[in-house]
Parts: structure tokens; C-alpha cells; sequence
């Protein structure tokens, strides 16, 4: 929809270190305007090769109104859930027991993939999932 929607926009990824934590920055800028989503990563899977720094490895952090600037001033900027101006859907914080049974069962599930857990034929590290 975009490509074809006449509007411009770009996305840069980059990931850097801080206090142990491997941090991904994904900027977007549309018209002028940039956003930022900050990530940490939670999976040490390399992934394909050819692209180094993949979303799918990190969770995003949440946000911070008038969050620091690196030199410690606030940045005068309100956060915003990825679904902005949709409401955060917290099914998920009132029902904390459904949610460790869905995560049970889908844990169990994948621990059945294949009889070498998560390896992938030669690939000791694993690799995509069909």
C-alpha cells in the first residue's frame, strides 16, 4: 500500500551495546517527521546471513514521554504504543493465567517441532521453522 499510495518513507535499523544489552534502533521517517522504536535483544539466532539486524530477534521497550537525549537533556516527545491511537489492548495484564497456559501450550508445541528440538538439518543453531 505504500509504494503505491504516493507518499515516501523510510526505515534504518541499527543495533549498538550499552550496559550488556544488545539495543536495536529502527528509525521511520514520513514526511519529514522521524519516529523511533527502541528494542532490546531477546534471541542470540543469528538468522539468515544477508540481513544482519532483524526485528524479529528483539522485543520493543516501552516508551517514555520527554525521554534523555545523549547528553541527558529531555527531549520533549510523547511516547506512543506501536498501535497509537488504537488503545492498548490489556487482555493480556487481567488475565495472567490464560496467558502462561497459551504460553505453555504453544512452548510444548514448538519443543515437538522436530526430533533435535530446534536444529535445522546441518545447521546446529537451527533456522527457519515451516
Amino acid at each position: 500500500w505504500e509504494m503505491d499510495s504516493g507518499r515516501c518513507f523510510r526505515i534504518e535499523r541499527r543495533a549498538f551495546e550499552r550496559n550488556g544489552l544488545m539495543i536495536l534502533r529502527q528509525t521511520t521517517e514520513i514526511g519529514g517527521k522521524l519516529s523511533f522504536v527502541f528494542y532490546v535483544k531477546v534471541c542470540n539466532d543469528p538468522g539468515p546471513q544477508p540481513i544482519p539486524v532483524q526485528s524479529r530477534g528483539y522485543t520493543a521497550l516501552a516508551g517514555v514521554d520527554s525521554a534523555p537525549d545523549n547528553l541527558g537533556k529531555p527531549d520533549l516527545c510523547a511516547a506512543r504504543d506501536l498501535g497509537y491511537p488504537t488503545k492498548r489492548d490489556t487482555w493480556l495484564d487481567t488475565n495472567e493465567a490464560e496467558m502462561k497456559m497459551h504460553n505453555t501450550l504453544v512452548s510444548s508445541h514448538f519443543a515437538n517441532v522436530c526430533d533435535n528440538g530446534f536444529e535445522v538439518h546441518d545447521n546446529p543453531v537451527g533456522g527457519p521453522l515451516s
